[in-house]
This record gives C-alpha cells, structure tokens and sequence, in this order.
C-alpha cells in the first residue's frame, strides 16, 4: 500500500511552477492511478488523483495544506464521504431513485435508502479518469481530466464525456492563490440526459485537521439567506425559504460558526443547507458567493462560481476509522452546483442535457494566508 505523500514530487522543483504526474497504485480492479502536482513560485501547491479526478490537496502560499487528505489510494477507495471528489453525472439528491425524461422514466442507481446520491454506487467519484494535458506557464499550472461515461451508467440515459479542468494560479493583486475548477460535459448521444456536476472537497482553514481541530472556530459569509426547504431525508419540498435577520441561516453579516445549531439537534446535527443565488438559473457570469475565515491563522477562502447555488456542509457525517482519520465536524464542505433534485421540480433551474449540447459549470477558491 503506497503512501501518497512518499510519492508527491514536492521537494524536487522548490519555488518553480511546474506540472507534474507520477503513478502511485493501482485500484481493487487493477487500475493504474496517477497523481499530478501543480507547483507555484510563490509556494502554493495542489495535488490531484485521477481516482475520482480529486483534489488531493491544497497548500497557499505559507505551505499548509488546508483540506481534508488521505494517505493512501485504499483510503480514497473506501472512503464514503466523497473527499475532493468531482461528483456525477448528479450531484446531491434523486428523489427515489427516478429521472423522468419527457415520457419514459428511468430507474437510477440507489445508495442512500432509496435516493440516489451523488451520482450513483458507482458514481463520477469512482472512476478512475485519463489525464488528458497538463503544463505550466507564467504564475500558472494546470491539468485536464476526462471521463467517459456509457449510456446506462448508473441508470443516466445516453453517452457523454466529462473533463474537469485545474488551474492554480498566484494572483499578485489579491496576494493570494486561486484554483480554478472547469466542468465540461459533452452529449455523445441522440437523447437528452440530465447533469449536475460539483466538487466535494473538505476544508479546515486551521491546516490542522491532523491534530483534532474542527472547523467551528471560522467565519462565514454567505452571499445570500434564501434556501431550499427540505424534508427528513434532506431532499427539497419545492420551497425556497428566505431566513429572517435573526435565523442561524442568515449568514449575510460575517459571523463565527461556533458549534452544531440547536435547531439542527436530532435533524442534521450541523450545517447541511443548500443556499439559493439565482432562482431561474439565468445567471451566467462567476460571481462571489461566500467568504470563510479563520481568525488564528490568518487564512481566508472565498468562493466564486456560475452556479445557482451552493451547498454548505459541516461534516456531520464524517466518522474515524482505520484508514480514516477524521471526525465529524472537521472539514466542511461549500459545493456549487445546480438544485438539489432539480428533476422533480419545475419551478427549479432545468439540469437537462440535451442531446450533442455541451454544459460548463464554473468553481474559483481563492485562499489567502496572512490575510
């Protein structure tokens, strides 16, 4: 069992912006998995896997990694949390496990009681995707991803092809890194699909998610206090709630988390709120959506994206175990993407795929050290 940070090329190029993949296991199913690094002049570093086309991790400019990460590729394969993943070809929740398109209705993967979840059994995050081009140049680095994904997958009609593209980049004016997260999904097919893609990366801005720190000790600030309503297994009645000024969902002033909200005990246990941007999903612009802060050392993350919406998740349902070192509550979650079960709401923003078209989705985290 390899361990991921023996294989990281991070000592060999110090201070130069580079690109780089090496080989470093092979799945259960005896597939090659690669790692790359993209390196920055000024420090800053992320590594990623084509398992699951994940972020593996993120260090700013001061050199701490500031996401969640697993030692080995076993640990990602057991791993049921999604940790850095690209989640598809739907993120979030299926009502039931059904995607009714036009009049014929389609019997998805189930793998949360009878929904389906972030794509399926055997969703995105599973695949072991092909880099297809990386390289670097001035102040930047970069990968490409690819994936193909059949007619049937996890029960999703027609044939696409995903890629994912980062791009780590030191911005002087902000004196900080962005990483730039590109989503493209092409329709190979003659029948429309649905798709709802986002990233499931873990973060603890203390950079000492190694040590028992949870993430409660932050500061949010969420560009908007409407949500959707949910029922108890956390999928939308059709509702967009708008939170009053002294709501615990009213994150429009910055403020600490400070711990689990009351009103959440016995229900989410924590923050697990999908955050509504643009009701109709005409918005195409990348536009600021949220700002999180940690005031001891000096790090502060923001959040840009063409999305609609963004998922905020702290972590309730983390659990230690062999292979997993983290506890509930210590990295938490902020996933732009489309509505939650989009498909079984007209009044949601459409996540249809229509046949030969192509759909983009927009991620930027800016992180800033000494901020």
């Amino acid at each position: 069992m390899t361990s991921l940070s023996a294989v990281m090329p991070s000592n060999q190029q110090k201070n130069t912006t580079f690109a780089k993949k090496v080989t470093v296991d092979k799945t259960k199913e005896g597939k090659s998995v690669d790692l790359v690094e993209l390196s920055l002049e000024c420090g800053s570093k992320a590594s990623f896997l084509t398992y699951g086309a994940r972020i593996a991790s993120f260090c700013g400019s001061d050199g701490q990694n500031v996401i969640l990460s697993l030692n080995t590729l076993a640990a990602y394969e057991s791993d049921e949390s999604y940790q850095g993943a690209s989640i598809g070809r739907v993120c979030n929740r299926i009502k039931d496990g059904q995607l009714t398109i036009g009049e014929k209705t389609f019997q998805l993967s189930q793998n949360e009681g009878t929904t389906c979840t972030h794509g399926g059994l055997k969703g995105f995050d599973k695949h072991v995707w092909q880099i297809e081009s990386l390289g670097q140049e001035a102040h930047k680095a970069y990968v490409v991803f690819s994936t193909f994904s059949p007619d049937g997958d996890q029960g999703f009609p027609g044939d696409l092809k995903a890629t994912v593209k980062y791009e780590l980049e030191w911005k002087a004016d902000m004196a900080g890194t962005v990483l730039y997260i590109t989503y493209e999904v092409i329709s190979l097919a003659d029948v429309p699909t649905v798709v709802n893609m986002t990233n499931h990366v873990y973060w603890n801005l203390s950079g000492k998610q190694n040590q028992g720190e949870n993430i409660w000790s932050h500061s949010l600030h969420l560009g908007s206090k409407e949500y959707l309503e949910t029922d108890p297994k956390l999928l939308p009645t059709g509702r967009i709630i708008k939170a009053d000024s002294q709501s615990y969902l009213d994150f429009t002033e910055e403020r600490l988390l400070r711990g689990p909200p009351k009103e959440e005990v016995g229900i989410r246990n924590g923050y697990d709120h999908f955050f509504v941007f643009d009701k109709t999903g005409s918005k195409s612009a990348v536009n600021w959506m949220s700002t999180v802060r940690h005031a001891e050392s000096k790090r502060t993350l923001q959040l840009y994206s063409d999305q609609p919406g963004v998922q905020f998740y702290t972590g309730t349902f983390l659990q230690a175990s062999t292979m997993f070192p983290f506890h509930q509550y210590q990295g938490f979650c902020l996933e732009p993407s489309g509505f939650i079960d989009a498909v079984h709401h007209p009044n949601f923003p459409s996540i249809l795929l229509h046949p030969k078209e192509t759909k983009t989705q927009k991620i930027q985290f800016h992180l800033s050290c000494n901020s």
